[in-house]
C-alpha cells in the first residue's frame, strides 16, 4: 500500500511539472526557427526600436492616451511560440503575407488598445500608415503561463 502511495505522489509529481513546460515537436522547433531566421531576414530590430521611439516622440497622444509614458525597452523580446515580439509596453506583430505590421499598445484601463499600423519599406525603413483603436487581444503574461515565456530571441540559433 505505502509503495502505491508513493508511486502515485510521483505521478502526479511528474504530471504537474509537465504542465510547467511545453516539449517541441522537431516540426514546431524547425517552424519557430524559420520564423526567427525570417524576421531577422526582414527586420533589423534596432531600427524598428528606433522606429518606435521617433513614432511617439512625432505623436506623443492619440486621443486621450499618452502614448509618451508608455515604455520602450533597450532591445526586443521575443515569443516564438505565439510569433510575438515585444519592446517594453509595445507588442510586435507580423501580418501574415506582405510587409504590414502593426505595434500595439495597452493603456492600462479600457477595452481598446492603440494600434500603429505600419508597414516596411525595407529592412531598416518603415512607414506609419495609420493610427487607430482596436479591441484588446489577451496575451498571457510570463508569471501566468510559464509555458510560454517572454524571453529575448537569440537569431543565431
Amino acid at each position: 500500500m505505502k509503495r502505491v502511495l508513493v508511486i502515485l505522489f510521483a505521478l502526479s509529481f511528474c504530471l504537474l511539472a509537465s504542465a510547467r513546460f511545453e516539449l517541441l515537436t522537431p516540426e514546431q522547433k524547425k517552424a519557430h526557427a524559420a520564423w526567427a531566421r525570417k524576421i531577422s531576414r526582414d527586420f533589423d530590430l534596432t531600427s524598428l526600436r528606433e522606429f518606435l521611439r521617433h513614432t511617439i516622440a512625432e505623436r506623443k497622444r492619440f486621443e486621450d492616451v499618452d502614448l509618451e509614458s508608455s515604455a520602450i525597452d533597450d532591445k526586443w523580446y521575443g515569443n516564438r511560440v505565439d510569433r510575438l515580439l515585444t519592446c517594453g509596453s509595445w507588442v510586435f506583430e507580423r501580418d501574415a503575407q506582405g510587409d504590414g505590421f502593426q505595434l500595439r499598445y495597452y493603456p492600462g484601463t479600457g477595452e481598446r488598445e492603440v494600434v500603429l499600423v505600419c508597414k516596411r519599406r525595407g529592412k531598416r525603413a518603415f512607414r506609419l500608415i495609420e493610427v487607430k483603436w482596436a479591441p484588446v487581444r489577451l496575451l498571457v503574461a510570463e508569471a501566468e503561463n510559464p509555458r510560454r515565456p517572454t524571453r529575448p530571441i537569440d537569431f543565431a540559433t
